[in-house]
């Protein structure tokens, strides 16, 4: 019988809240990381990471939910919130499972969405021991992503406020910073695991555009890399046919690079 455990760990002093799902039996178990999109959460819209990780351990793959600091359940502010400090959790994640005797150390993947792909980019590009990666919609122009949205409202409100008001988040001065310097492409060139991109052809947030681009840059790095198209799709995939499909070829990348299956 599966187990979903609520865990915390520490990311740069601060608690970082989660859910660990097993599969059945004593391990250790393969594990993927999810790593939730801008504003999101452990269990993503519609419980699509919930969904995602008990299919993940039904089929013998731990799977470990968690909010960014900052966001649902973990410790700290969301305007103090960053790409970097993202980054820090996603590490510090790894860690928390890397400790634990129920989890195979060297069988480990990430499955990062929208935002969280692009955290999940920056990560793996760090940690050469991460063997597998999915990414869900990922951004890869984050810059593009502040400023169509950015206004001359939103630079009255960073000057007198010091955050911006992004539909009732308040998004701070790093957030905005980084996003118009950080490169998640560079970062997937250097990735030397086997990643899947998962993209919706109607997605509206974040364009497909950037999904190619994520697949042509790594394939010119020589690195293994395969596009998943789920025809008329939106960014969280918003029926359940969509939410099947992405599920269904995400299911099959693990099982093939986490525990060989064909």
């Amino acid at each position: 019988m599966q187990r979903e455990l609520p865990i915390t760990f520490k990311s740069e002093g601060e608690q970082v809240v989660g859910m660990l799902h097993l599969p059945e039996g004593k391990g250790p178990f393969p594990v993927v990381a999810f790593f939730h999109g801008f504003t999101g959460h452990k269990s993503e819209a519609h419980r699509l990471f919930v969904q995602t990780a008990r299919g993940l351990a039904g089929a013998g793959i731990a799977a470990l939910r968690i909010d960014f600091r900052g966001s649902g359940d973990s410790a700290g502010e969301f305007s103090q919130m960053s790409v970097s400090s993202e980054v820090a959790d996603g590490h510090a994640a790894l860690r928390f499972l890397r400790r634990r005797r129920d989890i195979d150390r060297n069988r480990i993947g990430i499955l990062g969405m929208s935002m969280g792909g692009l955290v999940a980019s920056l990560v793996t590009a760090e940690d050469p021991e991460v063997r597998a990666v999915v990414l869900w919609n990922p951004v890869a122009d984050s810059k593009g992503l502040r400023d169509r949205r950015f206004t001359e409202e939103f630079q009255r409100q960073l000057d007198t406020l010091g955050v911006v008001d992004w539909g009732g988040w308040a998004v701070g001065p790093k957030l905005l910073e980084e996003w118009g310097t950080v490169d998640p492409l560079a970062a997937a060139a250097r990735i030397t695991a086997p990643v899947l991109v998962v993209s919706g052809t109607k997605d509206e947030t974040v364009p497909p555009i950037e999904s190619e681009n994520y697949r042509s840059v790594m394939e010119r790095a020589g690195r293994t890399v395969a596009l998943h198209s789920v025809e008329g799709a939106d960014h969280c995939f918003n029926t359940l046919a969509w939410t099947a499909e992405a599920m269904a070829a995400s299911l099959a990348w693990f099982g093939c690079h986490l525990l060989g299956r064909k």
